[in-house]
């Protein structure tokens, strides 16, 4: 099967790190849209985004960073996926569609203002702070946990949590948007697969059975 050559004649490029939920989100888009894409790894846990090497491409030193001919999308966030809905005529017709793009476009900015925030809030509750680059609080054991633990049940046990939100969607309609797969839905998921990830140990959210 051929894959789409973009218009410009040249091949999208996506600099980013499987670690980053957004990263993901967008490899996750150009797979199911079948777009032809080249993938460069900036292993940010070892601190490639801030080497000379990767700042000379994105001076910001932040992942994703799309290059598309002489487009360069960089900060991430809703741009990402507008720049992909654009520039992307797969991506449009398959995940973007005319008649859900205001279902989808209200669904993305909730997601980057409100779920982002939260789930940012809880990867540093439990990433460790070495792997974030930040320093480890002088805590004993017990009161870091303590603290965790609490914090993480306040994300999810109170009236309309995130995870609450998304399964009153759900009853609603087969995916967040529509009854059609969107870049909602994709974008929503991947950062999910972080939370549910995060939260494997973590007995005391019974998510499972909640959502």
């Amino acid at each position: 099967m051929g894959r789409l050559s973009l218009a410009n004649g040249g091949k999208l490029v996506v600099w980013g790190d499987h670690f980053n939920s957004e990263t993901r989100a967008i490899l996750s888009i150009l797979e199911i849209a079948d777009v032809n894409y080249d993938f460069r790894i900036v292993n940010t846990l070892e601190d490639a985004h801030k080497e000379e090497s990767y700042r000379h491409v994105n001076p910001s030193c932040t992942v994703p960073m799309i290059e598309n001919g002489n487009d360069k999308v960089i900060g991430g966030g809703v741009a990402n996926i507008l720049y992909l809905s654009g520039a992307c005529p797969k991506v449009r017709e398959h995940l973007f569609r005319d008649e859900d793009r205001a279902e989808i476009e209200k669904l993305l900015n909730w997601f980057y203002m409100k779920m982002r925030t939260e789930t940012q809030r809880l990867i540093k509750l439990i990433v460790p702070g070495k792997v974030q680059g930040g320093k480890v609080a002088s805590q004993s054991a017990s009161q870091v946990q303590s603290n965790k633990e609490m914090q993480i049940n306040n994300i999810f046990s109170e009236n309309g949590s995130l995870l609450s939100v998304l399964d009153g969607k759900l009853k609603e309609k087969r995916y967040m948007a529509s009854n059609e797969l969107s870049v909602a839905d994709i974008v929503i998921y991947t950062e999910i697969s972080t939370i549910m990830a995060l939260l494997s140990e973590h007995h005391t959210n019974d998510l499972a059975h909640k959502f």
